[in-house]
Parts: C-alpha cells; sequence; structure tokens
C-alpha cells in the first residue's frame, strides 16, 4: 500500500462512518501485502484507521507467500470466497483491482459479503508503472467507479482521484438495492 491510498481510506472513513465511529465488522479485500509494499510507520492494511472494529483481511494465495508481512484471516485461491451472505457492515479494496484477472468476480463476493445498506471503498491505480504482484494487468478512471456501480446495481456515493504516481481513484458504493 502507498500513502495516497492510505489517505483515500482515512478520508472514506471520516466522511462516510465518522472519525471516532466503533463496533463495525470490516472486510479488507487484499489487505496483507509484503513488506515492500507497505508504508512506513503504517504497514500493509487499513486496520489502524478502524480502531473498535471487527477487522478481518481476505487475501489471494500467491506464489509468494512466504514474503508476506502477516498472515491474512482468510487466503482464498479464487473467487469462492468462504463468507457467507450479507456479513460486512464494510469492505475495502485497495490497489487489488490492477492486479486481479478478474476483478468483475471480486466485485460479486464484495456485494454479496456486504450487509443491506453497506459501504464499499475501492482504490485502483489511473496511472503509474508496471508493478507486477505477481501480474499487473488494468488502470481505472473514475468512469470506471461509474461502471462498478452500474454493474454491482449499487449506490455511488462518491468518486475522487487522489493526485501522485498512480493517481488513485477511489469509490465510495452502498449496497442499497438488491
Amino acid at each position: 500500500m502507498h500513502r495516497e491510498s492510505y489517505n483515500a481510506v482515512t478520508e472514506f472513513k471520516n466522511i462516510y462512518i465518522g472519525k471516532h465511529e466503533t463496533g463495525y465488522k470490516i472486510l479488507d479485500v487484499g489487505g496483507k501485502e509484503t513488506p515492500s509494499g507497505t508504508v512506513p510507520g503504517i504497514g500493509g492494511n487499513y486496520e489502524n484507521i478502524f480502531p473498535g472494529c471487527t477487522f478481518h483481511v481476505l487475501d489471494f494465495k500467491t506464489e509468494e507467500e512466504g514474503s508476506r508481512d502477516s498472515v491474512p484471516d482468510i487466503i482464498v485461491n479464487g473467487y469462492d470466497w468462504p463468507i457467507d451472505d450479507e456479513t460486512y457492515d464494510v469492505v475495502l479494496c485497495g490497489q487489488v483491482f490492477e492486479h486481479d484477472k478478474f476483478f468483475w468476480l471480486t466485485l460479486n463476493n464484495i456485494k454479496r459479503v456486504l450487509k443491506k445498506d453497506g459501504l464499499a471503498c475501492i482504490v485502483a491505480p489511473s496511472t503509474g508503472g508496471v508493478h507486477r504482484h505477481p501480474i499487473d494487468c488494468y488502470r481505472f478512471f473514475e468512469d470506471s467507479m461509474t461502471a462498478f456501480a452500474e454493474y454491482m446495481n449499487m449506490e455511488l456515493l462518491d468518486v475522487k482521484t487522489y493526485e501522485s504516481y498512480f493517481n488513485d481513484v477511489r469509490g465510495v458504493f452502498k449496497k442499497s438495492k438488491g
């Protein structure tokens, strides 16, 4: 994770959840990265942004398992997530979709595991050099977040681009529809 992504999720939390709110059940998709992907003093996921919340990390099985800075709570090999429907209040997904061959399947899972009125925050780069982990397939723009909302049949609450090397785009989604 890089600092802009961390800042995007911090801003999401402060605006849509509240600076001091606790008790949420949160899933961080792709949250445990290799040490080279962490922000000094922050680490490889967004957990410390959400004190007082139940925080689970899901990551995809890779060939680099031994290089993780810590072990995810849930490791999946593909797109069949062992999580019940409507389990989480919030799903975070930062710096994952560019590495996800079939990101639309991940979108399906995000919607499925969100509770009704749950929130999803997706952060993805729109620029930047190739950074394989283990692959690098895509870049996303603000219109991508509109397409994600339409595909998931969810409300797009906000979309914003953070100027940086990666020009991260953050989309905030609400599951108010079926």
